[in-house]
């Protein structure tokens, strides 16, 4: 039998406060997120592994240092972020997850019923955009 791993909140936590240099916290935290991404996608047997691994880099520097979004909702006191490519939300999932936005246990719900969509949602806190078909962006 195959068994999942992720890592869990307590070592992102760990990690987080620990490392000062933001590039080298960037690194890290992507590969985590991959990590969690692709538990989230084994588990819930669908989902987009490449599009969620190649946004990676460049969402987990966007939301871990440039963009402005407190831990408190709503979203209105956000930055706004969205992709126009909906299948990587796995990857949008595992980061808002490792960076406590969404609640932890959420890591065990993709395209569950009461859990994460399989494709961006508004009601999904964060989500500034549906999204679905690819290229259908602003």
């Amino acid at each position: 039998m195959n068994r999942l791993y992720f890592i869990p909140i307590e070592e992102i936590r760990r990690i987080r406060k620990s490392v000062k240099d933001n590039l080298y916290l960037v690194e890290i935290l992507s590969k985590i997120f991959r990590i969690n991404a692709l538990y989230m996608i084994s588990k819930a047997g669908s989902g987009h592994i490449g599009s969620s691994f190649s946004c990676m880099d460049i969402i987990t520097y966007l939301w871990a240092v440039e963009l402005h979004c407190p831990n408190e909702f709503p979203k209105e006191n956000c930055d706004t972020f969205f992709s126009s490519k909906g299948h990587d939300v796995p990857a949008l999932y595992s980061l808002l997850i490792g960076l406590e936005k969404i609640d932890f246990e959420y890591i065990h719900k993709l395209r569950r019923l009461g859990g994460l969509p399989g494709h961006p949602d508004i009601n999904t806190p964060y989500i500034a955009t549906n999204t679905g078909s690819l290229g259908m962006g602003i």
